[in-house]
């Protein structure tokens, strides 16, 4: 069996398993939900990478969601935010201010929590780049959640702890 065989093969295994045990739907019997996930639901294209899953309509997590926290950036004076995943920690060896330009570029609709695990505070600036709710301080504990335009980060939270 190829490699891409495989890979599909186990996608459908996992989307079997999520209907029968995660996502229970009233009304329909096992073989129902597995019917449609297996026939309707996933669809597996060339481009996917072995981390990667494309659903294209609805997705249901049942259960947990868990974004697993990056290795810590460290940033400093006027540096870049290059972040690795979702959560992303961040911290600083004396407090700075970073420009908001100075964000790297995500993909539409990629979500970012920056969560300030030091004891400096960190100073996000409001200017091209990210729509927030003005200069963003981050102290020891305090996070921020941005999501991406497509041309812009925007802020849709935060936390001040």
């Amino acid at each position: 069996m190829s490699r891409r065989n495989r890979m599909v093969a186990s996608l459908v295994l996992v989307a079997i398993l999520l209907t029968t045990l995660v996502m229970p739907v009233m009304g329909q019997s096992p073989l129902t939900r597995m019917r449609n996930v297996a026939i309707n639901v996933l669809s597996v294209t060339s481009g996917l990478t072995t981390d990667d899953i494309a659903v294209s309509d609805d997705a249901t997590v049942g259960s947990d969601l868990t974004l697993e926290p990056q290795a810590n950036l460290t940033l400093t004076m006027n540096g870049w935010i290059t972040p690795t995943g979702t959560f992303q920690t961040v911290r600083s060896a004396g407090a700075v201010s970073i420009s908001g330009a100075n964000i790297a570029d995500g993909d539409q609709g990629d979500l970012l929590i920056l969560y300030n695990a030091g004891a400096q505070t960190i100073t996000i600036s409001e200017t091209t780049g990210l729509i927030s709710a003005g200069n963003i301080a981050l102290g020891t504990l305090d996070s921020v959640t941005l999501v991406y335009s497509g041309t812009t980060w925007i802020q849709i939270g935060a936390s001040n702890n």
